[in-house]
């Protein structure tokens, strides 16, 4: 599968998702010992959620496939837990992109109903993984939390603190989607009396 989608191919995909391929792999994301859960299987799933437009990260969001990527998230292998981070992202990303910037993320209710929010924060601190992915997670909780309140004060402060830091680091994307992030995060007056302190301003 790999190699059938390294273009977008929208179509192609939309095809396979109505295959019944997302929800095999969710499945087997679920069901299955961490044992049987192959890199191959991380990664079919993600080369399903990018490159392409945002219907076919909506389409897979209608799969219900977070419970299943969350899952990954403990497995053993680096390459499987950092391909699902990657595809929970994209179907995040989806979800942002086609909603108003001043409106609740879509696919909030969905991850918390997971502990979603709970498990990318604890991915965030994990020791396993490299900073670029563990970025990942954060740009990810700063995105769902749009317009809405980080409820726990000590997650609240971290993970700005950590967009902060993000947004005038060396690493292009992580500077770019930081920034939106704290702008998203901001929309809530709580979020954006964490931000401002220290007289902190998202750089032009």
């Amino acid at each position: 599968m790999s190699e059938m989608f390294k273009d977008k191919d929208d179509e192609g995909r939309r095809c396979c998702i109505k295959a019944g391929i997302v929800k095999a792999l969710v499945n087997i994301f679920l069901k299955q010992d961490s044992s049987y859960i192959k890199v191959q299987h991380a990664q079919a799933f993600n080369v399903l959620t990018y490159p392409t437009s945002n219907d076919v990260g909506l389409l897979i969001y209608s799969q219900f496939p977070f419970a299943g990527l969350l899952n990954l998230l403990d497995h053993t292998n680096k390459d499987v837990f950092e391909y699902a981070i990657i595809s929970i992202w994209n179907i995040i990303l989806a979800g942002t992109s086609t909603t108003p910037d001043s409106t609740q993320h879509p696919h909030f209710d969905t991850l918390a109903t997971h502990e979603g929010i709970e498990k990318l924060y604890q991915f965030s601190n994990s020791w396993r993984t490299d900073d670029h992915y563990k970025n990942m997670a954060i740009v990810c909780i700063g995105n769902l939390y749009r317009a809405k309140m980080i409820e726990q004060a000590d997650m609240r402060k971290e993970v700005i603190d950590r967009l902060k830091k993000l947004v005038n680091g060396s690493r292009e994307w992580a500077k770019g989607e930081s920034r939106h992030a704290l702008r998203y995060l901001a929309q809530n007056l709580v979020n954006k009396a964490e931000r401002i302190k220290g007289g902190f301003v998202i750089p032009a």
